[in-house]
């Protein structure tokens, strides 16, 4: 059985391939669950720089193949670029399915109102 240990953490498992070759996650949210199976939004979550300390680069190409797989090159590259750069979120909001511009939005306004 091939296991997927955390970048650094030789003891923390991140994800396992079970016996008929599946990955399975091992940590988080979605613990136990096929990769396969996983939310788009959690795929995306996996493939970007943000996961970096708790996903291994093996494990992050899984994920970025099956959003390929699933929806094409735009999301397998991950969520909304730099927010420092609105001309690219801009970019990416024309081609992003609603329900994420949608989430960005809405997390963007919670932001907001903390900092005022």
């Amino acid at each position: 059985m091939m296991v997927y240990y955390q970048p650094g953490h030789a003891n923390r498992e991140a994800a396992r391939l079970d016996a008929g070759g599946t990955v399975i996650l091992a940590f988080g949210q979605h613990r136990g669950r096929p990769l396969d199976a996983l939310p788009e939004y959690y795929l995306r979550w996996l493939v970007s720089a943000a996961a970096a300390d708790f996903v291994p680069p093996e494990l992050q190409r899984r994920a970025a193949e099956l959003l390929e797989e699933r929806y094409g090159q735009a999301l397998a590259q991950g969520g909304p670029p730099d927010l420092r750069r609105p001309e690219a979120v801009r970019a990416w909001a024309v081609t992003a399915p609603p329900e994420d511009v949608a989430h960005l939005c809405a997390y963007l306004r919670d932001l907001a109102d903390q900092i005022q």
